[in-house]
């Protein structure tokens, strides 16, 4: 199976090429949304170091079932984030329910198509804030065992850059570690944004999983998790095809 040999070269240069990918692109800011979770921290180190303070604007985007954001503070005060907002996003996603179903003459959506809405508010707005910051594009936290799955919206989780679309969970992980990340982020157990369940009672199998099917090491696999892998993979394959036109740094991919 694929590894990455030494993370301290990988963090060096994945914040070299995000700063080369901001000049290349023309933009001089990141929007970024602070979830509390290690994709959104790492990824707003990566900004920090290759941007400057001064470039990174974080969004914290409380709505929903996410009422607890102390793991966010956590990160925007460990990271000495200087540009951050509080955006409550719960009135904007209500507003966007009612309006669809004012237009499908319907009185309520089922659970999925609510929390959804609310995934979709988020990205809403942070794209209509890096709409009113000068020079800025948001940028896309997913890693590459996410998009491999599907676990992202699209389109609204599609961005120019996205520092992590190379990267398994588990490199992530030790990305963050090589970044001086505390270890209560990068090891908080990830739960799902739509239904508020542990991630991995949500998928049926092991982050660790998704990580060695990516990789290749399916000998590892049973053959049921393979199956169920597999399955959601090619249902999904739309998603990560549109990450082929992007710009993400290809650490081992």
């Amino acid at each position: 199976m694929k590894t990455i040999a030494d993370y301290e070269v990988a963090t060096r240069e994945i914040i070299t090429w995000t700063k080369a990918a901001f000049e290349n692109l023309g933009f001089k800011n990141a929007v970024v949304c602070i979830d509390g979770e290690k994709n959104s921290a790492v990824t707003t180190k990566i900004l920090l170091e290759a941007l400057g303070r001064d470039h990174v604007f974080g969004v914290i985007t409380p709505i929903g079932k996410e009422t607890d954001q102390s793991n966010a503070y956590t990160v925007v005060r460990t990271l000495q984030v200087k540009n951050f907002r509080i955006a409550d996003l719960n009135l904007a996603s209500e507003a966007m329910l009612h309006t669809a179903m004012v237009s499908l003459e319907q009185t309520s959506f089922n659970s999925f198509t609510s929390a959804n809405t609310n995934i979709e508010t988020r990205n809403l707005i942070l794209s209509m804030i890096s709409d009113e910051i000068d020079n800025s594009i948001v940028v896309c936290t997913k890693n590459l065992s996410d998009i491999t799955i599907g676990y992202f919206h699209f389109p609204t989780d599609i961005s120019l850059i996205a520092p992590l679309a190379g990267m398994t969970n588990g490199e992530v992980k030790e990305l963050g570690i090589a970044l001086g990340l505390q270890k209560e982020t990068i090891y908080k157990t990830p739960y799902d944004a739509l239904s508020n369940q542990q991630l991995e009672m949500k998928l049926g199998f092991k982050l660790e999983q998704i990580d060695a099917f990516v990789r290749g090491d399916l000998e590892s696999l049973s053959e049921g998790v393979r199956k169920a892998i597999d399955e959601r993979v090619n249902k999904k394959a739309i998603y990560k095809s549109a990450y082929k036109m992007n710009f993400y740094h290809p650490v081992l991919t």
